[in-house]
Protein backbone atom coordinates (compact mmCIF):
# COMPACT_ATOMS: atom_id res chain seq x y z
CA UNK A 1 0.00 0.00 0.00
CA UNK A 2 1.07 3.61 -0.62
CA UNK A 3 1.88 5.45 2.55
CA UNK A 4 2.38 9.17 3.00
CA UNK A 5 5.13 10.49 5.22
CA UNK A 6 3.56 11.73 8.43
CA UNK A 7 4.73 15.01 9.98
CA UNK A 8 6.65 14.66 13.23
CA UNK A 9 5.08 15.74 16.53
CA UNK A 10 4.88 19.56 16.61
CA UNK A 11 7.32 21.67 18.54
CA UNK A 12 4.42 24.05 19.28
CA UNK A 13 0.84 24.22 18.02
CA UNK A 14 -1.89 26.85 18.16
CA UNK A 15 -5.60 26.03 18.35
CA UNK A 16 -8.45 28.18 16.99
CA UNK A 17 -8.66 30.33 20.12
CA UNK A 18 -4.93 31.06 20.14
CA UNK A 19 -4.99 31.80 16.40
CA UNK A 20 -7.85 34.29 16.88
CA UNK A 21 -5.91 36.12 19.60
CA UNK A 22 -3.37 37.32 17.01
CA UNK A 23 -6.01 39.33 15.12
CA UNK A 24 -4.48 38.47 11.76
CA UNK A 25 -6.18 39.40 8.48
CA UNK A 26 -4.97 36.34 6.55
CA UNK A 27 -2.96 33.16 6.99
CA UNK A 28 0.05 34.96 5.50
CA UNK A 29 -0.33 37.73 8.09
CA UNK A 30 -0.71 35.13 10.84
CA UNK A 31 2.53 33.35 9.85
CA UNK A 32 4.38 36.67 10.06
CA UNK A 33 2.94 37.42 13.49
CA UNK A 34 3.89 34.02 14.94
CA UNK A 35 7.47 34.35 13.59
CA UNK A 36 8.93 34.83 17.11
CA UNK A 37 7.56 31.39 18.04
CA UNK A 38 9.18 29.76 15.00
CA UNK A 39 12.76 31.02 15.31
CA UNK A 40 14.68 34.29 15.50
CA UNK A 41 16.01 34.35 11.95
CA UNK A 42 13.09 36.24 10.42
CA UNK A 43 13.23 33.91 7.39
CA UNK A 44 9.85 32.84 6.01
CA UNK A 45 9.09 29.22 7.00
CA UNK A 46 8.10 26.40 4.67
CA UNK A 47 4.34 25.84 4.66
CA UNK A 48 2.60 22.48 4.55
CA UNK A 49 -1.16 22.07 4.21
CA UNK A 50 -2.67 19.13 6.09
CA UNK A 51 0.81 17.60 6.33
CA UNK A 52 1.55 17.78 2.58
CA UNK A 53 3.78 19.90 0.34
CA UNK A 54 2.16 22.64 -1.73
CA UNK A 55 3.30 24.07 -5.05
CA UNK A 56 3.31 27.75 -4.07
CA UNK A 57 2.77 29.38 -0.64
CA UNK A 58 0.55 32.04 -2.24
CA UNK A 59 -2.12 29.39 -2.86
CA UNK A 60 -2.85 29.29 0.88
CA UNK A 61 -1.59 32.56 2.42
CA UNK A 62 -4.62 34.52 1.16
CA UNK A 63 -7.12 32.42 3.12
CA UNK A 64 -8.57 33.96 6.31
CA UNK A 65 -7.07 32.58 9.55
CA UNK A 66 -10.56 31.40 10.57
CA UNK A 67 -10.14 28.62 7.98
CA UNK A 68 -7.53 26.97 10.23
CA UNK A 69 -8.33 24.29 12.74
CA UNK A 70 -4.74 24.28 13.97
CA UNK A 71 -1.31 25.73 13.20
CA UNK A 72 1.62 23.47 14.10
CA UNK A 73 5.23 24.60 14.26
CA UNK A 74 7.28 21.50 13.47
CA UNK A 75 10.73 20.72 14.88
CA UNK A 76 13.88 21.46 12.81
CA UNK A 77 14.27 17.87 11.59
CA UNK A 78 10.94 18.13 9.70
CA UNK A 79 12.48 20.03 6.76
CA UNK A 80 14.63 17.17 5.46
CA UNK A 81 11.76 14.73 5.96
CA UNK A 82 9.79 16.67 3.32
CA UNK A 83 12.71 17.17 0.96
CA UNK A 84 13.72 20.70 1.98
CA UNK A 85 17.15 21.93 3.04
CA UNK A 86 18.08 20.79 6.53
CA UNK A 87 17.60 23.46 9.15
CA UNK A 88 14.64 25.18 7.48
CA UNK A 89 11.65 25.66 9.74
CA UNK A 90 8.32 24.12 8.75
CA UNK A 91 4.77 25.14 9.66
CA UNK A 92 1.88 22.73 9.09
CA UNK A 93 -1.48 24.37 8.43
CA UNK A 94 -4.39 22.11 9.33
CA UNK A 95 -7.53 23.34 7.54
CA UNK A 96 -11.11 22.90 8.64
CA UNK A 97 -13.09 20.28 6.75
CA UNK A 98 -15.77 22.75 5.69
CA UNK A 99 -15.49 26.51 5.58
CA UNK A 100 -17.05 29.35 3.55
CA UNK A 101 -16.38 33.07 3.92
CA UNK A 102 -16.53 36.48 2.30
CA UNK A 103 -13.94 38.90 3.64
CA UNK A 104 -13.57 42.64 3.13
CA UNK A 105 -11.03 44.93 4.68
CA UNK A 106 -10.66 48.70 4.41
CA UNK A 107 -8.30 51.06 6.17
CA UNK A 108 -7.04 54.61 6.14
CA UNK A 109 -3.85 55.81 7.78
CA UNK A 110 -3.51 59.52 8.51
CA UNK A 111 -0.64 61.38 10.22
CA UNK A 112 -1.29 63.71 13.14
CA UNK A 113 0.94 66.47 11.76
CA UNK A 114 0.04 66.45 8.07
CA UNK A 115 1.80 64.65 5.28
CA UNK A 116 1.18 61.20 3.84
CA UNK A 117 -2.18 59.42 3.74
CA UNK A 118 -2.67 55.74 2.91
CA UNK A 119 -5.87 53.95 1.93
CA UNK A 120 -6.35 50.21 1.44
CA UNK A 121 -9.28 48.08 0.29
CA UNK A 122 -9.44 44.32 -0.23
CA UNK A 123 -12.11 41.68 -0.77
CA UNK A 124 -11.91 37.92 -0.93
CA UNK A 125 -13.86 34.68 -1.13
CA UNK A 126 -12.70 31.35 0.30
CA UNK A 127 -14.39 27.95 0.19
CA UNK A 128 -13.25 24.62 1.69
CA UNK A 129 -15.35 21.53 1.03
CA UNK A 130 -13.47 18.44 2.18
CA UNK A 131 -10.48 17.94 -0.12
CA UNK A 132 -11.61 20.69 -2.51
CA UNK A 133 -10.82 24.32 -1.83
CA UNK A 134 -10.59 27.58 -3.75
CA UNK A 135 -10.12 31.25 -3.05
CA UNK A 136 -9.89 34.60 -4.83
CA UNK A 137 -8.62 37.89 -3.42
CA UNK A 138 -8.38 41.39 -4.91
CA UNK A 139 -6.85 44.44 -3.26
CA UNK A 140 -6.28 48.13 -3.96
CA UNK A 141 -3.95 50.54 -2.20
CA UNK A 142 -3.12 54.20 -2.62
CA UNK A 143 -0.51 56.43 -0.97
CA UNK A 144 -0.25 60.20 -1.18
CA UNK A 145 3.16 61.86 -1.30
CA UNK A 146 4.98 63.17 1.75
CA UNK A 147 6.51 66.51 0.73
CA UNK A 148 9.49 68.11 2.35
CA UNK A 149 7.36 71.21 2.89
CA UNK A 150 5.13 69.14 5.25
CA UNK A 151 8.03 68.70 7.67
CA UNK A 152 10.21 71.20 9.48
CA UNK A 153 13.42 70.55 7.54
CA UNK A 154 16.08 73.29 7.31
CA UNK A 155 16.77 74.57 3.80
CA UNK A 156 20.23 73.65 2.51
CA UNK A 157 22.60 76.41 1.36
CA UNK A 158 22.56 75.02 -2.21
CA UNK A 159 18.74 75.06 -2.40
CA UNK A 160 18.60 78.56 -0.92
CA UNK A 161 21.12 79.86 -3.48
CA UNK A 162 19.20 78.23 -6.34
CA UNK A 163 15.92 79.77 -5.18
CA UNK A 164 17.53 83.25 -5.02
CA UNK A 165 18.87 82.87 -8.59
CA UNK A 166 15.41 82.42 -10.15
CA UNK A 167 14.31 85.52 -12.06
CA UNK A 168 11.55 86.76 -14.37
CA UNK A 169 9.51 83.57 -14.75
CA UNK A 170 5.80 83.48 -15.56
CA UNK A 171 5.56 80.35 -13.37
CA UNK A 172 7.37 81.88 -10.41
CA UNK A 173 5.53 82.11 -7.12
CA UNK A 174 5.80 85.15 -4.90
CA UNK A 175 8.20 83.16 -2.72
CA UNK A 176 10.04 80.09 -3.99
CA UNK A 177 10.18 77.18 -1.53
CA UNK A 178 12.45 74.40 -2.87
CA UNK A 179 10.85 71.95 -0.43
CA UNK A 180 7.62 72.16 -2.45
CA UNK A 181 9.46 70.41 -5.30
CA UNK A 182 10.80 67.36 -3.48
CA UNK A 183 9.12 64.44 -1.71
CA UNK A 184 10.39 62.43 1.23
CA UNK A 185 8.09 59.50 0.34
CA UNK A 186 6.55 58.83 -3.06
CA UNK A 187 2.89 58.71 -3.97
CA UNK A 188 1.52 55.67 -5.73
CA UNK A 189 -1.15 53.05 -6.13
CA UNK A 190 -1.24 49.29 -6.61
CA UNK A 191 -3.75 46.67 -7.74
CA UNK A 192 -3.33 42.97 -6.92
CA UNK A 193 -5.32 39.84 -7.68
CA UNK A 194 -4.76 36.23 -6.68
CA UNK A 195 -6.87 33.12 -7.21
CA UNK A 196 -6.30 29.42 -6.69
CA UNK A 197 -8.05 26.08 -6.65
CA UNK A 198 -7.13 22.67 -5.23
CA UNK A 199 -9.21 19.56 -5.84
CA UNK A 200 -8.95 15.75 -6.09
CA UNK A 201 -8.18 14.23 -9.49
CA UNK A 202 -8.77 10.51 -9.04
CA UNK A 203 -6.08 9.22 -6.69
CA UNK A 204 -4.22 12.51 -7.05
CA UNK A 205 -4.75 16.09 -5.89
CA UNK A 206 -4.16 18.97 -8.29
CA UNK A 207 -3.85 22.69 -7.75
CA UNK A 208 -3.69 25.76 -9.95
CA UNK A 209 -2.79 29.24 -8.74
CA UNK A 210 -2.62 32.59 -10.54
CA UNK A 211 -1.51 36.02 -9.37
CA UNK A 212 -1.13 39.42 -11.05
CA UNK A 213 -0.26 42.92 -9.87
CA UNK A 214 0.34 46.40 -11.21
CA UNK A 215 1.84 49.32 -9.34
CA UNK A 216 2.81 52.90 -10.11
CA UNK A 217 4.70 55.44 -8.02
CA UNK A 218 5.68 59.09 -8.36
CA UNK A 219 8.58 60.85 -6.66
CA UNK A 220 9.30 64.58 -6.91
CA UNK A 221 13.08 64.96 -7.21
CA UNK A 222 13.76 68.69 -7.47
CA UNK A 223 13.02 72.12 -8.88
CA UNK A 224 12.37 72.32 -12.67
CA UNK A 225 14.93 75.03 -13.34
CA UNK A 226 17.49 75.77 -16.05
CA UNK A 227 20.59 77.73 -15.04
CA UNK A 228 23.17 79.78 -16.93
CA UNK A 229 26.11 81.88 -15.79
CA UNK A 230 26.24 85.53 -16.88
CA UNK A 231 29.09 88.03 -16.42
CA UNK A 232 28.62 90.98 -14.08
CA UNK A 233 30.66 93.76 -12.50
CA UNK A 234 31.16 91.64 -9.38
CA UNK A 235 31.98 88.43 -11.25
CA UNK A 236 30.01 85.52 -12.75
CA UNK A 237 26.36 85.44 -11.66
CA UNK A 238 24.04 82.42 -11.65
CA UNK A 239 20.70 83.11 -13.34
CA UNK A 240 17.90 80.49 -13.34
CA UNK A 241 14.46 80.16 -14.87
CA UNK A 242 11.60 78.11 -13.40
CA UNK A 243 10.55 76.26 -16.54
CA UNK A 244 7.26 74.80 -15.32
CA UNK A 245 5.05 74.81 -12.27
CA UNK A 246 5.39 71.13 -11.21
CA UNK A 247 8.51 69.39 -9.93
CA UNK A 248 10.98 67.20 -11.73
CA UNK A 249 9.71 63.65 -11.37
CA UNK A 250 10.72 60.03 -11.18
CA UNK A 251 7.96 57.66 -12.32
CA UNK A 252 8.04 53.89 -11.83
CA UNK A 253 5.55 51.45 -13.32
CA UNK A 254 5.69 47.70 -12.86
CA UNK A 255 3.53 44.73 -13.75
CA UNK A 256 3.94 41.13 -12.64
CA UNK A 257 2.12 37.87 -12.98
CA UNK A 258 2.79 34.30 -11.92
CA UNK A 259 1.12 30.98 -12.44
CA UNK A 260 1.75 27.70 -10.69
CA UNK A 261 0.39 24.18 -10.86
CA UNK A 262 1.00 21.06 -8.81
CA UNK A 263 -0.02 17.42 -8.81
CA UNK A 264 0.50 15.04 -5.92
CA UNK A 265 -0.42 11.46 -5.17
CA UNK A 266 0.84 7.86 -5.02
CA UNK A 267 3.20 6.66 -7.76
CA UNK A 268 4.71 3.15 -7.66
CA UNK A 269 4.65 3.02 -3.88
CA UNK A 270 5.98 6.56 -3.40
CA UNK A 271 4.13 9.69 -2.35
CA UNK A 272 4.98 12.02 -5.25
CA UNK A 273 4.57 15.76 -5.68
CA UNK A 274 5.29 17.66 -8.91
CA UNK A 275 5.13 21.47 -9.00
CA UNK A 276 5.56 23.83 -11.98
CA UNK A 277 5.76 27.62 -11.76
CA UNK A 278 6.30 30.58 -14.07
CA UNK A 279 6.68 34.27 -13.25
CA UNK A 280 7.12 37.34 -15.41
CA UNK A 281 7.97 40.89 -14.30
CA UNK A 282 8.18 44.12 -16.31
CA UNK A 283 9.15 47.59 -15.18
CA UNK A 284 9.53 51.07 -16.66
CA UNK A 285 11.23 54.00 -14.99
CA UNK A 286 11.55 57.61 -16.15
CA UNK A 287 13.86 59.91 -14.21
CA UNK A 288 13.89 63.62 -15.09
CA UNK A 289 17.44 64.82 -14.47
CA UNK A 290 16.80 68.45 -15.34
CA UNK A 291 16.91 70.91 -18.23
CA UNK A 292 19.73 71.33 -20.73
CA UNK A 293 20.51 75.06 -20.90
CA UNK A 294 23.63 74.70 -23.10
CA UNK A 295 21.96 76.50 -26.05
CA UNK A 296 20.97 79.40 -23.79
CA UNK A 297 24.48 79.51 -22.34
CA UNK A 298 25.86 79.83 -25.89
CA UNK A 299 23.64 82.86 -26.45
CA UNK A 300 25.03 84.41 -23.27
CA UNK A 301 28.65 83.59 -24.15
CA UNK A 302 28.30 84.95 -27.71
CA UNK A 303 26.79 88.18 -26.43
CA UNK A 304 23.71 87.94 -28.67
CA UNK A 305 22.32 91.51 -28.73
CA UNK A 306 18.66 90.47 -28.91
CA UNK A 307 18.81 88.04 -25.97
CA UNK A 308 18.25 89.07 -22.34
CA UNK A 309 19.12 86.28 -19.86
CA UNK A 310 16.90 88.05 -17.32
CA UNK A 311 13.94 87.95 -19.72
CA UNK A 312 12.16 85.24 -21.66
CA UNK A 313 14.28 82.25 -22.76
CA UNK A 314 13.82 80.06 -25.80
CA UNK A 315 12.57 76.49 -25.26
CA UNK A 316 14.89 74.43 -23.06
CA UNK A 317 14.93 70.63 -23.59
CA UNK A 318 14.26 68.26 -20.70
CA UNK A 319 16.77 65.45 -20.02
CA UNK A 320 15.06 62.19 -19.02
CA UNK A 321 16.74 58.86 -18.26
CA UNK A 322 14.58 55.89 -19.26
CA UNK A 323 14.96 52.34 -17.98
CA UNK A 324 13.03 49.25 -19.08
CA UNK A 325 13.43 45.90 -17.33
CA UNK A 326 12.01 42.48 -18.14
CA UNK A 327 12.56 39.21 -16.32
CA UNK A 328 11.06 35.73 -16.28
CA UNK A 329 11.59 32.56 -14.30
CA UNK A 330 10.47 29.01 -15.06
CA UNK A 331 10.89 26.28 -12.49
CA UNK A 332 9.94 22.70 -11.68
CA UNK A 333 10.20 20.62 -8.53
CA UNK A 334 9.71 16.88 -7.97
CA UNK A 335 9.57 15.26 -4.54
CA UNK A 336 9.29 11.55 -3.77
CA UNK A 337 8.94 10.22 -0.24
CA UNK A 338 7.95 7.00 1.49
CA UNK A 339 8.59 4.87 4.57
CA UNK A 340 11.19 2.32 3.48
CA UNK A 341 11.76 0.25 6.60
CA UNK A 342 9.92 -0.57 9.81
CA UNK A 343 12.27 -0.48 12.79
CA UNK A 344 11.47 -1.29 16.43
CA UNK A 345 11.33 2.45 17.19
CA UNK A 346 9.14 3.31 14.18
CA UNK A 347 9.32 3.82 10.44
CA UNK A 348 12.48 4.88 8.66
CA UNK A 349 11.55 7.30 5.90
CA UNK A 350 13.37 8.71 2.90
CA UNK A 351 12.76 11.73 0.68
CA UNK A 352 14.21 12.57 -2.74
CA UNK A 353 13.84 16.07 -4.23
CA UNK A 354 14.89 17.35 -7.66
CA UNK A 355 14.60 21.03 -8.66
CA UNK A 356 15.32 22.82 -11.94
CA UNK A 357 14.89 26.47 -12.89
CA UNK A 358 15.75 28.82 -15.72
CA UNK A 359 15.70 32.61 -15.71
CA UNK A 360 16.06 35.42 -18.24
CA UNK A 361 16.44 39.14 -17.69
CA UNK A 362 16.89 42.20 -19.91
CA UNK A 363 17.55 45.85 -19.04
CA UNK A 364 17.61 48.79 -21.47
CA UNK A 365 18.91 52.12 -20.15
CA UNK A 366 18.84 55.42 -22.06
CA UNK A 367 21.22 57.93 -20.49
CA UNK A 368 19.87 61.39 -21.34
CA UNK A 369 23.20 63.07 -20.62
CA UNK A 370 25.21 61.02 -23.11
CA UNK A 371 22.36 59.94 -25.40
CA UNK A 372 23.67 56.36 -25.24
CA UNK A 373 21.35 53.38 -24.76
CA UNK A 374 22.84 50.43 -22.86
CA UNK A 375 21.44 46.91 -23.31
CA UNK A 376 22.10 44.23 -20.69
CA UNK A 377 20.96 40.64 -21.20
CA UNK A 378 21.44 37.64 -18.95
CA UNK A 379 20.11 34.13 -18.69
CA UNK A 380 20.98 31.09 -16.68
CA UNK A 381 19.77 27.86 -15.15
CA UNK A 382 20.11 25.91 -11.95
CA UNK A 383 19.55 22.30 -10.99
CA UNK A 384 19.75 20.80 -7.54
CA UNK A 385 18.81 17.66 -5.72
CA UNK A 386 18.66 16.24 -2.21
CA UNK A 387 18.19 12.85 -0.61
CA UNK A 388 17.43 12.49 3.08
CA UNK A 389 16.76 9.75 5.62
CA UNK A 390 14.95 9.95 8.96
CA UNK A 391 15.86 7.09 11.30
CA UNK A 392 14.15 6.45 14.67
CA UNK A 393 16.59 4.73 17.05
CA UNK A 394 14.71 4.47 20.33
CA UNK A 395 11.12 5.25 21.30
CA UNK A 396 9.12 5.39 24.49
CA UNK A 397 5.84 5.09 22.59
CA UNK A 398 7.01 1.92 20.76
CA UNK A 399 8.75 0.54 23.87
CA UNK A 400 12.01 0.26 21.94
CA UNK A 401 14.86 0.85 24.41
CA UNK A 402 12.40 3.10 26.24
CA UNK A 403 14.80 3.66 29.13
CA UNK A 404 16.94 5.82 26.80
CA UNK A 405 14.00 8.04 25.84
CA UNK A 406 13.42 9.08 22.22
CA UNK A 407 16.43 9.16 19.89
CA UNK A 408 16.20 9.92 16.16
CA UNK A 409 18.69 10.70 13.41
CA UNK A 410 18.26 12.67 10.18
CA UNK A 411 20.85 12.43 7.41
CA UNK A 412 20.85 14.29 4.09
CA UNK A 413 23.07 15.00 1.09
CA UNK A 414 22.42 17.83 -1.39
CA UNK A 415 24.09 19.13 -4.56
CA UNK A 416 23.46 22.14 -6.77
CA UNK A 417 24.81 23.25 -10.13
CA UNK A 418 24.20 26.78 -11.47
CA UNK A 419 25.26 28.57 -14.64
CA UNK A 420 28.68 30.16 -14.32
CA UNK A 421 29.56 28.48 -11.05
CA UNK A 422 30.90 25.23 -9.73
CA UNK A 423 29.04 22.44 -8.01
CA UNK A 424 27.77 23.09 -4.53
CA UNK A 425 27.28 20.21 -2.12
CA UNK A 426 26.17 19.81 1.46
CA UNK A 427 26.31 16.85 3.83
CA UNK A 428 24.20 17.11 6.95
CA UNK A 429 23.65 14.95 9.99
CA UNK A 430 21.38 15.71 12.91
CA UNK A 431 20.40 13.93 16.11
CA UNK A 432 17.52 14.45 18.54
CA UNK A 433 17.45 13.00 22.04
CA UNK A 434 14.55 13.42 24.42
CA UNK A 435 15.56 11.62 27.63
CA UNK A 436 12.43 12.95 29.36
CA UNK A 437 9.10 14.14 27.92
CA UNK A 438 9.86 17.71 29.03
CA UNK A 439 13.40 17.87 27.59
CA UNK A 440 14.62 17.90 23.97
CA UNK A 441 18.31 17.92 23.05
CA UNK A 442 19.40 18.48 19.44
CA UNK A 443 22.76 18.45 17.69
CA UNK A 444 23.67 18.91 14.04
CA UNK A 445 26.80 18.82 11.92
CA UNK A 446 27.06 20.04 8.31
CA UNK A 447 29.85 20.12 5.77
CA UNK A 448 29.44 22.20 2.61
CA UNK A 449 31.38 24.11 0.01
CA UNK A 450 30.21 27.68 -0.42
CA UNK A 451 31.29 30.15 -3.08
CA UNK A 452 32.54 33.47 -1.68
CA UNK A 453 30.21 36.42 -2.14
CA UNK A 454 31.09 39.57 -4.09
CA UNK A 455 31.65 41.49 -0.85
CA UNK A 456 33.99 38.81 0.46
CA UNK A 457 36.07 38.95 -2.73
CA UNK A 458 36.07 42.67 -3.40
CA UNK A 459 34.97 44.39 -0.20
CA UNK A 460 37.33 46.57 1.89
CA UNK A 461 39.79 44.79 4.12
CA UNK A 462 39.21 45.29 7.82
Amino acid sequence: PDEAVEPPPPHRDLDEQEIGAYGADSIGDLVQKVAPLIDGSGEAPILLVNGKRIGDPSEITGYPPEALAKLAILPPEAASRYGYAAGKRVVNLELKKHFVSWTTDAGITAPTAGGRYTAQLSAGRAVIDGHTRWNATASLSRDTALWKSARDIPLSDADAALARSIVNSANMDAAIDPHRYETLASSGHAVRFNAGVNRPLGDFAGSLNFGASRSESYQAVGMPVATVTVPSATGPQMVSQLIRADALASDQRSTAFNIGASLSGPVAGWQASLALRYSNNRGNNQYERGYDASAVQQLVDSGAPDFDPFGVWPEVPLRTDRTTTRSSNLGASLNLSKPILTLPAGQMTTSLTLNASQYRSATDLLNATTGITTHNRSRGSQTDGQISFNIPVTSRAQNALAALGDIALDLSAAARRASGSGTYYRLHGGARWSPFPFLDLRAALSHENVEPTFDQLHGPRM
